[in-house]
Protein backbone atom coordinates (compact mmCIF):
# COMPACT_ATOMS: atom_id res chain seq x y z
CA UNK A 1 0.00 0.00 0.00
CA UNK A 2 1.28 3.47 -0.79
CA UNK A 3 3.45 2.27 -3.67
CA UNK A 4 0.73 2.53 -6.30
CA UNK A 5 1.34 5.11 -9.04
CA UNK A 6 -0.07 8.50 -8.14
CA UNK A 7 0.06 7.88 -4.39
CA UNK A 8 1.68 10.85 -2.66
CA UNK A 9 4.91 10.07 -0.86
CA UNK A 10 6.76 12.11 1.69
CA UNK A 11 9.93 13.65 0.30
CA UNK A 12 12.89 14.72 2.33
CA UNK A 13 13.68 18.42 2.43
CA UNK A 14 17.26 17.36 1.72
CA UNK A 15 16.43 15.82 -1.65
CA UNK A 16 17.01 18.08 -4.63
CA UNK A 17 13.87 19.76 -5.90
CA UNK A 18 12.66 18.37 -9.21
CA UNK A 19 10.09 20.25 -11.25
CA UNK A 20 7.44 18.41 -13.21
CA UNK A 21 8.78 18.28 -16.80
CA UNK A 22 5.35 17.43 -18.23
CA UNK A 23 2.54 19.64 -19.51
CA UNK A 24 1.48 22.18 -18.26
CA UNK A 25 4.53 22.79 -16.04
CA UNK A 26 7.28 22.13 -18.59
CA UNK A 27 9.86 22.05 -15.80
CA UNK A 28 8.76 25.25 -14.04
CA UNK A 29 7.20 25.76 -10.62
CA UNK A 30 7.29 28.16 -7.68
CA UNK A 31 10.35 26.50 -6.14
CA UNK A 32 12.63 26.63 -9.17
CA UNK A 33 15.57 29.01 -9.44
CA UNK A 34 13.97 31.17 -12.13
CA UNK A 35 10.99 31.91 -9.92
CA UNK A 36 13.02 32.75 -6.81
CA UNK A 37 13.26 36.48 -7.53
CA UNK A 38 9.45 36.71 -7.76
CA UNK A 39 9.11 34.83 -4.46
CA UNK A 40 11.57 37.28 -2.89
CA UNK A 41 9.42 40.21 -4.03
CA UNK A 42 6.29 38.50 -2.69
CA UNK A 43 7.92 37.77 0.67
CA UNK A 44 9.08 41.37 1.03
CA UNK A 45 5.55 42.53 0.22
CA UNK A 46 4.17 40.16 2.90
CA UNK A 47 6.61 41.66 5.40
CA UNK A 48 5.59 45.25 4.48
CA UNK A 49 9.09 45.78 3.05
CA UNK A 50 8.04 46.10 -0.58
CA UNK A 51 9.97 49.37 -0.98
CA UNK A 52 13.17 47.41 -0.22
CA UNK A 53 12.69 45.09 -3.22
CA UNK A 54 14.80 47.13 -5.70
CA UNK A 55 17.73 47.25 -3.26
CA UNK A 56 17.63 43.49 -2.58
CA UNK A 57 17.34 42.75 -6.29
CA UNK A 58 20.26 45.08 -7.05
CA UNK A 59 22.35 43.38 -4.34
CA UNK A 60 21.53 39.93 -5.73
CA UNK A 61 22.33 41.09 -9.27
CA UNK A 62 26.03 41.18 -8.36
CA UNK A 63 25.81 37.41 -7.71
CA UNK A 64 23.62 36.48 -10.69
CA UNK A 65 25.24 33.59 -12.53
CA UNK A 66 27.45 32.31 -9.72
CA UNK A 67 24.89 29.65 -8.83
CA UNK A 68 26.63 27.21 -11.19
CA UNK A 69 29.88 27.62 -9.26
CA UNK A 70 28.73 27.43 -5.63
CA UNK A 71 27.98 24.34 -3.58
CA UNK A 72 24.42 22.99 -3.69
CA UNK A 73 22.19 24.97 -1.36
CA UNK A 74 24.30 28.12 -1.65
CA UNK A 75 22.60 29.69 -4.68
CA UNK A 76 22.15 33.36 -3.73
CA UNK A 77 18.54 33.84 -4.87
CA UNK A 78 17.43 30.58 -3.31
CA UNK A 79 19.17 31.38 -0.02
CA UNK A 80 17.54 34.82 0.17
CA UNK A 81 14.16 33.41 -0.85
CA UNK A 82 14.33 30.78 1.87
CA UNK A 83 15.51 33.24 4.51
CA UNK A 84 12.64 35.63 3.73
CA UNK A 85 10.15 32.74 3.63
CA UNK A 86 11.17 31.87 7.18
CA UNK A 87 10.43 35.45 8.25
CA UNK A 88 7.03 35.31 6.55
CA UNK A 89 6.21 32.02 8.29
CA UNK A 90 7.18 33.48 11.67
CA UNK A 91 5.36 36.75 10.83
CA UNK A 92 7.59 38.79 13.07
CA UNK A 93 5.69 41.72 14.49
CA UNK A 94 8.37 44.36 14.46
CA UNK A 95 8.68 47.88 13.21
CA UNK A 96 9.74 47.96 9.58
CA UNK A 97 13.17 49.43 10.42
CA UNK A 98 13.95 46.87 13.11
CA UNK A 99 12.64 43.99 10.94
CA UNK A 100 14.88 45.18 8.13
CA UNK A 101 17.85 45.24 10.53
CA UNK A 102 17.10 41.66 11.66
CA UNK A 103 16.87 40.48 8.07
CA UNK A 104 20.12 42.23 7.13
CA UNK A 105 21.92 40.56 10.02
CA UNK A 106 20.68 37.18 8.77
CA UNK A 107 21.54 38.00 5.15
CA UNK A 108 25.11 38.75 6.21
CA UNK A 109 25.40 35.22 7.62
CA UNK A 110 24.66 33.56 4.28
CA UNK A 111 27.55 31.45 3.10
CA UNK A 112 27.46 32.56 -0.54
CA UNK A 113 29.00 35.87 0.59
CA UNK A 114 32.21 33.97 1.36
CA UNK A 115 32.79 32.83 -2.23
CA UNK A 116 35.79 34.38 -3.97
CA UNK A 117 36.91 34.10 -7.58
CA UNK A 118 39.69 35.20 -9.85
CA UNK A 119 40.99 34.68 -13.36
CA UNK A 120 44.58 33.55 -13.20
CA UNK A 121 47.24 31.01 -14.06
CA UNK A 122 46.35 28.61 -11.25
CA UNK A 123 47.15 28.42 -7.59
CA UNK A 124 48.28 30.42 -5.77
CA UNK A 125 46.72 33.65 -6.93
CA UNK A 126 49.42 35.89 -8.39
CA UNK A 127 49.72 39.66 -8.87
CA UNK A 128 48.34 39.43 -12.42
CA UNK A 129 45.12 37.72 -11.38
CA UNK A 130 41.84 39.44 -12.16
CA UNK A 131 39.86 39.38 -8.92
CA UNK A 132 36.07 39.45 -8.67
CA UNK A 133 34.87 42.25 -6.41
CA UNK A 134 31.17 41.89 -5.57
CA UNK A 135 29.28 45.17 -5.12
CA UNK A 136 31.70 46.76 -7.61
CA UNK A 137 31.25 44.26 -10.42
CA UNK A 138 28.60 41.70 -11.25
CA UNK A 139 29.56 38.05 -11.59
CA UNK A 140 28.44 38.04 -15.23
CA UNK A 141 30.62 41.02 -16.12
CA UNK A 142 33.54 39.44 -14.25
CA UNK A 143 33.40 36.17 -16.19
CA UNK A 144 33.60 38.14 -19.44
CA UNK A 145 37.14 39.27 -18.48
CA UNK A 146 38.78 35.92 -19.26
CA UNK A 147 42.18 36.22 -20.91
CA UNK A 148 43.80 33.51 -23.03
CA UNK A 149 45.46 30.95 -20.77
CA UNK A 150 43.60 32.04 -17.63
CA UNK A 151 41.62 29.64 -15.49
CA UNK A 152 38.59 30.64 -13.46
CA UNK A 153 39.29 29.84 -9.83
CA UNK A 154 36.29 29.88 -7.47
CA UNK A 155 36.66 29.02 -3.80
CA UNK A 156 34.99 29.41 -0.43
CA UNK A 157 37.07 31.72 1.76
CA UNK A 158 37.40 30.80 5.41
CA UNK A 159 38.77 34.16 6.41
CA UNK A 160 38.13 37.77 5.48
CA UNK A 161 35.04 38.46 3.36
CA UNK A 162 35.51 40.86 0.43
CA UNK A 163 33.86 43.27 0.43
CA UNK A 164 33.59 43.40 4.23
CA UNK A 165 30.21 42.63 5.77
CA UNK A 166 29.90 46.26 6.84
CA UNK A 167 30.01 47.29 3.16
CA UNK A 168 27.19 44.86 2.43
CA UNK A 169 25.25 46.21 5.43
CA UNK A 170 25.57 49.81 4.21
CA UNK A 171 24.59 48.78 0.66
CA UNK A 172 21.49 46.95 1.92
CA UNK A 173 20.40 49.83 4.17
CA UNK A 174 20.30 52.33 1.28
CA UNK A 175 16.90 53.07 -0.18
Amino acid sequence: MGDEPGTPKAHSQHEPHRSNPEFPHWGRDELDHSHAIFAIAAHLRSLALESWTPRIVRWLSFYDGIERWVDPGQEPCLCVRDLLAAYVLRQRKAQTASLKQLIIEDLLKLEFLRYRAYWGRGLPQDANALIWRPLQQSWLSFVELARPGDELMVYLADCRIIPPLETHRVFLMLE
